[in-house]
């Protein structure tokens, strides 16, 4: 090897090298652009159904979505906004009930009291500074997560609004060869994202359903609110359905050991029926992804992102798939797979 042909290779080492440590340095602000990106799609989605049926120009379709879904949330919150806050805070209330409940059961067992014993020990010499960090955090949370939420919807709708002149853009830093292949994975990638936000959606509406209706024949209160949380929890692949069950169970603690039983066998049942029924039929129309990279996406991006990281892992994931599928496996391999939601561009 000429001393050429080695600097070459020296300096793509230290580019890719310095392309991972620039990702990592601000992976959070990706995050938020793949946010605001899939917020685009599914606006644009959303326009392009109603262009179907309506022949409009496509600016005023996105701006006739937009108008309606602030019209909804307005309209809910105007109708339901009161009762939301009020079951909101009850909620609240039953949640600390519950925990007080537990707590009270804990600590009539010897390893209970014991446990509880050796959690508290060295802590109420620092409640005051405690309470004050908290507080502190939450605040900072508070401010973060809607500061965070700004950007999403602002990036979102200049991506939706301006989707091509941005496509163009970043062809334009391709090569001429290259463009075209490019805009095909951009094409695809967009196909594939917009397939899984409908699974997910259908996934998440079923879910959150079953679980309302359950909980109202059992007689478990709020069971409306502990639906509608189910629901917005089930965003999250297979760690959403642990989570949700959660405060379902402890609700149902303050009526008896018997009835959280109950409430633990009714979301395991309305879990086997999502994965041996629903989502086989979801996954006809959607995408499918693997159960096992899916998981580990989510603890990977939970450990480098926190909340946003486990919201997005599995859309990025299938991102990842795409692109190791075309990039990779067929390009440098040579193999003829079938690219995930390859079937709706067909």
């Amino acid at each position: 090897m000429d001393n050429r042909e080695f600097l070459k290779r020296l300096l793509l080492t230290v580019g890719v090298i310095l392309a991972i440590l620039l990702v990592l340095r601000a992976f959070h602000i990706i995050l938020l652009v793949f946010a605001g990106g899939l917020l685009a799609i599914f606006l644009n989605g959303i326009s392009g159904f109603i262009r179907n049926y309506i022949k409009v120009p496509e600016g005023l379709s996105l701006t006739l979505v937009i108008i309606l879904i602030v019209g909804i949330v307005a309209a809910s919150s105007w109708f339901f906004g009161q009762e939301i806050a009020a079951k909101v805070d009850k909620f609240g209330q039953s949640l600390q009930q519950a925990y007080e409940t537990f707590i009270a059961q804990v600590q009539h067992t010897e390893w209970g009291a014991e446990l509880l014993k050796e959690a508290t020990s060295g802590v109420s010499g620092s409640r005051g500074f405690d309470l004050i960090s908290k507080i502190s955090d939450v605040f900072t949370t508070t401010i973060g997560t809607l500061f965070n939420a700004f950007i999403i919807v602002f990036m979102g709708l200049f991506l939706a609004y301006e989707h091509r002149m941005y496509t163009r853009g970043f062809k334009s830093v391709f090569s001429k060869r290259y463009q075209q292949k490019v805009a095909d994975v951009l094409t695809h990638l967009g196909h594939v994202l917009r397939w899984w936000m409908f699974g997910q959606f259908m996934y998440m509406l079923a879910i959150g359903v079953l679980s309302t209706i359950g909980l109202w024949m059992m007689g478990i209160p709020l069971a409306l609110s502990l639906g509608i949380l189910a629901m917005l929890l089930s965003f999250i692949p297979y760690l959403g359905s642990i989570l949700s069950a959660i405060p379902a169970m402890l609700i149902a603690l303050t009526i008896s050991n018997q009835m959280a039983l109950y409430v633990f066998l009714l979301y395991m049942v309305i879990h086997m029926i999502d994965a041996y029924f629903l989502a086989p039929l979801i996954q006809l129309e959607a995408i499918s992804l693997p159960p096992a990279l899916t998981i580990a996406s989510q603890i990977l991006m939970a450990y480098l992102a926190g909340g946003l990281g486990i919201l997005l892992a599995t859309p990025l994931m299938a991102v990842i798939i795409v692109l190791v599928q075309i990039f990779y496996l067929r390009d440098v391999l040579g193999k003829d797979v079938e690219l995930i939601g390859q079937h709706h561009i067909e």
